[in-house]
């Protein structure tokens, strides 16, 4: 991984220590991050195509994969509380650490986005954006072979590969910020140290694409079967 620039050397040792990680041990859950997980070590899709969306202070975004650990947080303003705690930590990390971080807004209509920014219903010190057709969300979604969970949280190396993903499930859900031991991930990842890890979902990939074209003829006419009776 690469190493932190010097100020954010200088943030992250001062930084409180990460309290002791504790491996995920219960029946699998979508929302635990294993070692096998499909984006782990993935590079981070085209982000070209998001919109900033600016409040007049922290509006500048270095940008992921130009050799700083990056943090971005996805989520929504309709979601509210469910998300907002995770915007305020990771807020709370780029002052506290000095890690790139960023927000990505996947309301349906930018002036959801920029509502967001006006009604400042909590504390967001981080870079904005508005991911317009969805084409980021999408592309992260094809990542993971599946929809991707709000709000989610992604740690980048240096080189834009992804370090670690965090599925939430809000306040009230089965993985909340805290349940989640998000804050020893990036802690131990600001500081150049080996992340906690959950170990081998043990849930066995099954390909079922088809191989070969496919035709349209019928599958009748195209069998043959020795001595048939009919």
């Amino acid at each position: 991984m690469e190493e932190p620039a010097p100020a954010a050397a200088a943030a992250t040792s001062a930084a409180k220590e990460p309290a002791a990680f504790v491996p995920y041990e219960g029946e699998y859950s979508e929302l635990v991050t294993y070692s096998n997980d499909k984006a782990l070590g993935k590079p981070c899709p085209d982000l070209s195509t998001l919109i900033p969306v600016l409040k007049g202070h922290h509006d500048e975004f270095v940008g992921v994969g130009k050799g700083k650990p990056t943090c971005v947080v996805f989520f929504a303003k309709y979601l509210k509380y469910e998300a907002f705690p995770a915007v305020e930590a990771v807020s709370g990390y780029a002052q506290e650490l000095g890690i790139e971080c960023a927000g990505i807004l996947l309301d349906h209509k930018n002036k959801d986005a920029k509502r967001f920014v006006e009604k400042n219903p909590c504390k967001c010190d981080i870079p904005l954006f508005f991911d317009k057709g969805w084409k980021v969300k999408d592309a992260f979604s094809e990542i993971l072979g599946g929809v991707l969970s709000m709000p989610s949280l992604y740690l980048f190396n240096g080189d834009g590969t992804i370090a670690w993903r965090q599925a939430l499930s809000g306040m009230a859900g089965a993985m909340t910020l805290a349940a989640s031991q998000f804050d020893h991930q990036i802690r131990s990842f600001a500081a150049g140290k080996a992340l906690g890890s959950h170990g081998d979902s043990g849930v066995e990939e099954v390909d079922d694409s088809l191989e070969g074209p496919v035709t349209t003829e019928d599958v009748f006419a195209t069998q043959e079967v020795a001595d048939a009776v009919w």
